[in-house]
């Protein structure tokens, strides 16, 4: 049975792991070298977990399969888009799931949890950003509503041909 809920501080060891597992099995061979992989995966970690904790506009949802934590979900309330500016959004940083759940719906339980907050928190709008080359992503993003508004080049560490973060936006109105 599928369950999500906040987060809370005591949820940080197992968010720790889910966010590495996570990124690992869907972008770990997308990077130049092991350095700039490993420094791209502590951003998933219990530490940036503890930080995110720390601030009063980030929330943050744990998804469970049957008791045992299997993704989540990260929000931060006022936060303009990278392209336009906009003031009144609400960011979805993070939208991460173990690969043994993804596409049994545990993405969009999580997104239909934060939308309700983000409503209540009178944001006019959800923005989050998807690699290009995830097409499984950005169409499941696509298919809830969300429209690309631009592109923004990483230089972090990933091969060339993956550095294109495709930026949608999803109004509440």
């Amino acid at each position: 049975m599928l369950t999500i809920r906040r987060a809370a501080p005591s949820d940080i060891p197992a968010l720790g792991l889910i966010g590495p597992a996570a990124y690992a099995e869907a972008y770990g061979d997308w990077w130049e070298t092991p350095a700039a992989y490993y420094t791209y995966l502590q951003g998933f970690g219990a530490a940036a977990f503890e930080a995110l904790f720390a601030l009063p506009e980030a929330h943050v949802w744990v998804a469970e399969v049957d008791g045992a934590p299997v993704g989540f979900l990260t929000m931060r309330l006022d936060t303009p888009d990278p392209i336009s500016g906009e003031a009144g959004g609400a960011e979805v940083g993070k939208i991460y799931m173990l690969g043994s759940v993804r596409g049994a719906g545990v993405g969009r339980a999580l997104l239909d949890v934060a939308e309700a907050e983000a409503r209540a928190a009178d944001a006019a709008y959800l923005w989050l950003d998807s690699m290009e080359r995830a097409e499984w992503a950005w169409r499941a993003y696509e298919r809830w509503g969300f429209v690309r508004i631009g592109d923004i080049t990483l230089d972090n560490g990933l091969k060339p041909d993956r550095t294109t973060l495709l930026v949608m936006k999803r109004a509440l109105s």
